[in-house]
């Protein structure tokens, strides 16, 4: 203790040893925001352990109590818990156990425990008592527990990858025991023997709040080596597996079961063969999985060897060790991994786990021999007890491996449970190995690891096309809910082929909050009739009886609905239901959700409290089987009924037919529908979507037909193909006639809307912007060159491609659309930064024009003497605004380059580089859907903290940490990136490019990426700025002072002619992270920016310079688009030389093959046709690459037969 006469003397001693503490703080922190910088965040703003508030370490020896702590010692942890012991509140959380080695009881009053040397008192036991030789255990949970005479929980968790464990005195700062960094496999824990004072050990039983009898184990054992990679090879060899333990021993198995110590035991010096399995006599493809017989799901033997690769699992033993299992999988075939154009999926299980006869959860088995009626099976089985420990691996396209990891599998899906081939739901779970696939699965998603994935049989569509569902999806995925990514895969069962099954996400907590960015433990998620599948269903069932017991009329009933419900996500989900034609809804397949919280109006989609629907299972849609949702299908009638004809029951119905009585609801809805059937499900737009997945499915579907007899044969699954095709082209007449007849809407009416000036503004159309952009506005027949508003598939990633241009807003003007007489339709004129709107012209049907209205909201009736022969003309007219001033001032690219090349650290705080601006986002962690909220006003040579970063010829930088305030200028977590102003008027279409550097300060943990974005005007959201190959052009985090060079890439030509477009590198948070301790953000930076115009100066609209001695000499190569386009089989592309030069025109298919070289040789200066016929060639869409000299260029051009 401190006598009176010493505390002054200790106070400045105190206050000495505080200031050294803090200096050494912000030395540590200065370097950059790794993981100590980001703990350093934490400290600074108070965020220590229960009961410690700013007390500073005094050294050694102050305190003479601290001797009754020195017999505690850590004794036994476990930091991964899956089944061991839980808690009070039932969460199997991590634990620490401590134990009193002493002879007397022993007080824990100034113990402290931590993971963190930076912060060795991050939580502060309570005072209680441990009796000689007894144990005290802590849950390591996060939920900072310290009631007395309740269980204790600690104020962190521990990675199961190991970190340190502390165990300090708080008054003295002595530390009193300390466990460096162990990796532990579930329910294992890491423990002394004898307890408190023996060698630390492997314990695979734990004993939590016991003595530490059970066995012990020295070390683990680690994997052996291997002479060959798993995977795909060309010719046979033979498998050499070396261990560096010369007293281990190495059991394996070839059939996928798990190996033990009867298995056969690999030699020393003893090599596998592995050669090409596929004419070996089938094992588990002959056995029968579904009881069903006279139906088109019955079972039937493949009638030839399929393809099979070899499983090998291996068990790594010695006495005293932890024991390793291992698996591998290889293929071998001639053509290697170019054998498959998909990835390829192994699932390795125990023989008896798939197809025992009581435990096999893929077999009709036990429970179908107890009760042998239709639907009976062990595949009808639920829950964690029919969950099969398993190992799965993913191998791309080129053979690598994606991921390769333990999981479990369950049967997934209703119906389709009981067909031959099953969909399969994979666990990703800590008791298998880790808890995540970090793998991005899906290329078009900013995501890389997945609790839980699917691989999908395709449903009701199995007999059918193998991608109805995903084709439905995809159609859709641009509108306002949910829908789940696709992927197809070709499947492999312990060695051999089972089929095409297609990745897809699972709707779960764990996909909400990814998603959505809310907390996935405080949602509600419920399926069909209001069934809670997270959470509880209390919200919506008051919501159920506001639209039930109220009258929907009343306008204030209306409103409280919508506090309630996302009515523009509910208009949309209805919309595309109606169309697919979806009779396996809404009595079924119903998945919808909404964060637990009071309504905020100002809040982001999915976080204001609001119930809204995601899309799944479409399968019975789009003229299945060419019987069900055939092209005139009333699925409107079915809706409108009091009880749906399915089930006989009232509430599938309930929602909608109550919604209608409001007359906002009826009105938006139609036009809701109307809005879509004019661009989402426009013909050519579904048929191409349909036809470019075909294309992906095509080749793989005879080895799949050849495995199950089903589809009967590729004739049969072309004519499903092309029921889907016909499907699009007839559906919208059926379903405008059907609104008709059932909404009271009056006859149809084409709706023409026009603007004055393209360049200057556009038109909402209720939902529905007019903008090349916007899917399905430009129809193919007005697309200019190049011009396109779709991504495409790509059938070698199986991903969206973007086409190079989403063409100009000339394409989308006047636009037609079919609209009802009876109901108004509500337009919005938009004006471009640099002009406001005027007024609106509507067209009498005497031919003149009414009144003008100076509203920029009008409220267009489609009756009376606005309609001349079924049609209603309206246009938007729009003038320049002066007096509009943009900051910052846009750079004007006619005028020339811009180019950004150096950014001090010295610079002035809330300065910004000409035309460009750093700003901030409404979210923290902000991803790709966060907006922009204001810029930054910090300095630039900060060290800690949230912060942009001068570099001087290295640019700029950004780094968001974990400090929640921030530095005055930055707000905590929340820089977005670097926004640039720039006027592209008066520079050509497709000529505009854009460069510059991206370079890795410190990678860290949390990944976060740069992604160049583009919009016009300074509002709205943003589009991704595209590569040659589709994807988006984003910098990921590389190594710590690694850089690299992006681009050159072309913007889309409907960007020029624009007072303002603005580019965004958008700094966001990927959703990766490296270290689930360590979570310290990317520090990312931008440098060498150049925007690189073509200036037009005297040149016609042709780009040809009248002042030159030639017009027909350009001065600079210009690759036109093809035309006809689309064209069948003939097209012609052109391209223009200023100079004789060697010239190589090549046609590229969609994944990248050389199609044909059409030119390959010197040509002169001037203009050259050059004629393409795709006669032979499948319809899709096809690359066209031109290299003159050292000039690439290259365009995109669609062959539809």
């Amino acid at each position: 203790m401190i006598d009176r006469g010493g505390f002054p003397v200790m106070m400045v001693f105190i206050l000495l040893f505080s200031v050294a503490m803090s200096s050494l703080a912000l030395d540590h922190q200065s370097a950059y925001d790794g993981v100590a910088g980001e703990r350093s965040d934490r400290q600074s703003h108070g965020e220590h352990a229960h009961g410690h508030h700013g007390l500073d370490e005094p050294a050694h020896g102050q305190y003479d109590g601290a001797r009754q702590n020195q017999n505690v010692r850590i004794n036994e942890f476990m930091s991964s818990n899956n089944l061991t012991a839980s808690d009070e509140d039932g969460d199997f959380e991590d634990w620490i156990e401590l134990v009193n080695t002493g002879s007397e009881p022993v007080s824990t009053e100034h113990l402290a425990l931590s993971d963190d040397p930076e912060d060795p008192w991050r939580w502060m036991l309570p005072d209680t008592t441990i009796a000689p030789g007894d144990f005290l255990l802590i849950w390591a949970s996060g939920k900072d527990r310290t009631e007395p005479g309740r269980p204790l929980h600690a104020n962190f968790a521990i990675n199961r990858l190991g970190e340190p464990l502390l165990l300090s005195h708080v008054i003295t700062g002595e530390r009193i025991d300390s466990i460096p960094p162990v990796h532990l496999n579930s329910d294992h824990s890491f423990g002394r023997k004898p307890d408190g004072t023996g060698e630390w050990y492997f314990f695979r039983e734990a004993t939590p709040g016991a003595p530490n009898t059970t066995e012990a184990y020295r070390d683990r054992l680690g994997p052996p080596s291997f002479s060959h990679p798993q995977g795909f090879h060309t010719s046979a060899f033979k498998l050499e597996v070396a261990h560096n333990d010369p007293e281990a021993t190495i059991y394996y198995t070839l059939n996928g079961d798990s190996p033990d110590s009867s298995s056969k035991k690999l030699e020393p010096g003893q090599e596998i063969p592995i050669r090409d399995r596929s004419d070996d006599p089938n094992a588990f493809s002959t056995i029968r999985t579904t009881e069903m017989d006279g139906h088109n799901l019955h079972f039937t033997k493949p009638d030839h060897p399929v393809a099979k690769g070899t499983v090998l699992r291996f068990l790594v033993t010695r006495p005293g060790y932890l024991p390793e299992e291992i698996t591998k999988t290889y293929f071998v075939f001639d053509e290697g991994a170019e054998r498959y154009s998909f990835p390829v999926v192994s699932v390795v299980s125990d023989s008896m786990n798939f197809f025992g006869h009581e435990e096999g959860i893929y077999v009709p088995g036990i429970h179908y021999e107890k009760d042998p009626r239709p639907g009976h099976g062990n595949y009808r089985m639920r829950g964690r007890d029919w969950e099969a420990p398993s190992h799965v691996t993913m191998f791309e396209g080129d053979g690598s491996v994606a991921f390769d990891q333990g999981a479990g599998i369950r049967i997934h899906g209703g119906f389709s449970r009981q067909g031959p081939q099953k969909s399969l739901r994979l666990y990703a779970r800590t008791e298998y190995g880790d808890d995540r696939f970090h793998y991005p699965v899906f290329p078009d998603q900013d995501y890389y690891s997945y609790n839980r994935l699917l691989l999908r049989n395709s449903g009701n569509d199995w007999v059918e096309t193998m991608f109805r569902d995903a084709a439905s999806q995809t159609v859709v995925r641009h509108m306002n809910f949910k829908t789940q990514a696709y992927r197809p895969a070709l499947v492999f069962i312990n060695g051999e082929y089972w089929g095409i099954q297609n990745f897809r996400e699972r709707y779960d907590r764990h996909l909400i909050g990814r998603v959505a960015g809310v907390d996935e433990e405080n949602i509600d998620l419920l399926d069909d009739h209001m069934r809670p599948k997270e959470g509880d269903s209390l919200h919506y069932r008051e919501t159920r009886d506001i639209f039930v017991k109220e009258d929907m009329s009343d306008p204030e009933q209306y409103q409280r609905i919508l506090k309630r419900i996302d009515m523009d996500n509910l208009l949309d989900y209805y919309t595309a239901q109606v169309w697919f034609g979806n009779d396996d809804w809404p009595h079924n397949n119903i998945d919808f959700w909404r964060l637990r919280t009071e309504y905020r109006p100002d809040a982001p989609a999915g976080h204001d409290g609001r119930w809204r629907w995601m899309l799944v299972d479409t399968d019975r849609s789009m003229a299945l089987f060419n019987y069900f949702a055939l092209p005139n299908y009333d699925l409107l009638d079915w809706l409108l009924r009091e009880v749906n004809p399915r089930t006989g029951e009232a509430w599938p119905n309930e929602l909608l037919r109550n919604l209608l009585d409001s007359p906002e609801f009826h009105r938006k809805f139609v036009n809701r529908m109307a809005g879509h059937l004019n661009t989402t499900f426009r013909p050519e737009r579904v048929k191409e979507i349909v036809s470019s997945m075909a294309d992906v499915v095509r080749p793989e579907i005879e080895e799949h037909i050849g495995r199950w007899e089903r589809p009967q044969s590729k004739e049969s699954w072309q004519g499903a193909v092309g029921n889907m095709l016909s499907f699009a082209d007839l559906r919208p007449d059926h379903v405008r006639n059907h609104i008709k007849e059932h909404l009271g809407t009056g006859p149809t009416v084409t709706l023409t809307v026009d603007v004055s000036d393209a360049g200057s503004g556009y038109v909402q159309v209720e939902s529905i912007d007019l903008l090349p952009e916007t899917p399905g506005v430009v129809p193919p027949s007005n697309q200019s060159a190049g011009a396109g508003n779709e991504q495409l598939y790509d059938t070698k990633r199986q991903r969206r491609l973007p086409v190079d241009d989403v063409g100009s807003e000339a394409d989308v003007y006047p636009w037609d659309g079919v609209y009802f007489e009876e109901v108004p339709v509500k337009l919005v004129a938009r004006a471009w930064p640099g002009h406001q709107f005027s007024h609106w012209e509507k067209k009498e049907n005497s031919g003149d024009y009414t009144e003008p209205q100076h509203t920029d909201t009008l409220m267009l009736s489609l009756s009376g003497d606005a309609v001349t022969e079924g049609e209603v003309h309206v246009k938007a007219v729009f003038e320049p605004d002066n007096d509009q001033v943009i900051e910052p001032k846009p750079h004007v690219l006619a005028s020339g380059e811009y180019r950004f090349e150096e950014w001090p650290a010295d610079t002035t705080a809330g300065a910004h580089p000409p035309s460009l601006a750093f700003v901030y986002m409404d979210h923290k962690e902000p991803r790709l859907d966060a907006e922009i909220e204001g810029e930054t006003s910090g300095l630039f040579h900060l060290q800690s903290r949230t912060r942009v970063t001068g570099h001087g010829s290295e640019g700029f930088a950004f780094i968001n940490t974990s400090h929640p305030d921030g530095n005055e200028g930055y707000p905590g977590r929340r820089l977005g990136g670097a926004l640039l102003n720039l006027d592209t008027r008066d520079v050509e279409e497709n000529t505009v490019s854009v460069s510059w550097t991206g370079l890795t300060h410190a990678e860290n943990s949390r990944r976060y990426h740069l992604r160049l974005q583009y919009r016009i005007g300074d509002s709205g959201p943003f589009h991704d700025v595209t590569d040659a190959e589709g994807d988006p052009v984003t910098y990921k985090p590389q190594a710590d002072g690694e850089s690299a060079k992006m681009g050159p890439h072309y913007l889309p030509g409907h960007l020029i002619d624009k007072p303002l477009v603005q580019l965004f590198w958008r700094y966001y948070y990927s959703g990766k992270r490296t270290d689930p301790v360590d979570g310290s953000r990317s520090w990312l930076g931008v440098s060498d920016i150049s925007v690189q115009p073509d200036r037009l100066t005297g040149a016609d609209p042709d780009g040809k310079d009248p002042e030159g001695p030639d017009s027909e000499i350009p001065s600079r190569v210009e690759l036109k688009q093809n035309y006809p386009n689309p064209f069948n089989p003939v097209t012609v592309i052109s391209y223009r030389l200023p100079e004789e030069t060697n010239v190589r025109l090549s046609v590229y298919d969609s994944i990248g093959r050389r199609v044909v070289t059409l030119v390959d040789g010197k040509q002169t200066a001037g203009s050259h046709d050059v004629t393409f016929d795709g006669t032979g060639l499948a319809s899709g869409v096809y690359i066209y690459h031109l290299e003159a000299g050292d000039v690439v260029r290259s365009g995109t051009m669609t062959l539809l037969k």
